[in-house]
């Protein structure tokens, strides 16, 4: 019994160990990409940084390209131990308001993107001089034009979409509203927060897919007594709550 738990025990610390060798590769890789520029980055550079030969960078992601992709990989799970995409998926099964829905996707963006943007503007100035690089830009593209499809999908199957939006028109519209180039116009360029940004997505996501959040009727005694009121959100007809969009 203690072999055998020996030998669990020596599995799972190669398996840790290589898990960590794996990341400290892909951490070089961006830094090096990001400073240097793809062009200007090679292998060898890599592995001397990381501390691996350049064999077992070749056995890990079989090009540079590869270890771009990886980089990308990297930067598309998120900040947190979870990927950001389960969470997604998580809180898409469980969903029962879609303006809830829609701000935590517009949240989950505002985590993932500030960690692609970079990685995703390389690719697009390196693909005009790669072809290895410009067919992996070419599959980020898809897989986010699907991803914002699936989510598409969801909100059609609860009816959520607003009347005259298609499954294709709310796909578009996701996928345009989290394109990097995005970020880059109005966090890089013109300086907002990402709190700021954030908010942003949510409202013009909100905006471009869902019905318009209903107003309530004022309440009477505001009037009587002088006091201000503003108009509220209240609860959709047919059982769709409302939500007040998040600020930004």
């Amino acid at each position: 019994m203690s072999q055998v738990n020996t030998r669990a025990y020596d599995s799972s610390g190669r398996r840790a160990a290589a898990r960590e060798r794996r990341d400290r590769m892909v951490q070089v890789a961006r830094r090096r990409f990001l400073d240097d520029g793809y062009a200007t980055t090679t292998l060898p550079m890599v592995a001397a940084e990381a501390k691996v030969s350049v064999e077992t960078l070749y056995k890990a992601f079989g090009s540079k390209a590869g270890l771009l992709a990886a980089v990308a990989e990297a930067a598309l799970s998120g900040p947190g131990p979870q990927p950001t995409m389960e969470i997604s998926d998580e809180r898409g099964a469980a969903a029962t308001d879609p303006y809830e829905l829609v701000a935590t996707w517009a949240e989950l963006a505002a985590q993932v993107i500030p960690r692609l943007a970079p990685i995703m503007l390389l690719i697009r100035g390196s693909a005009t001089t790669s072809t290895e690089v410009a067919r992996l830009r070419a599959q980020l593209d898809q897989d986010r034009l699907d991803r914002m499809a699936d989510q598409a999908r969801l909100l059609a199957r609860h009816g959520w979409l607003r009347e005259g939006v298609s499954v294709e028109a709310a796909r578009d519209s996701m996928w345009a509203y989290t394109d990097p180039g995005m970020y880059e116009l109005m966090v890089l360029r013109r300086g907002w927060s990402i709190r700021r940004f954030r908010g942003f997505l949510a409202g013009a996501l909100m905006a471009a897919m869902l019905p318009p959040l209903p107003m309530a009727e004022p309440d009477p005694r505001s009037i009587i007594t002088g006091g201000r009121f503003g108009r509220t959100p209240g609860r959709r007809s047919a059982g769709r709550p409302g939500r007040r969009p998040p600020s930004g």
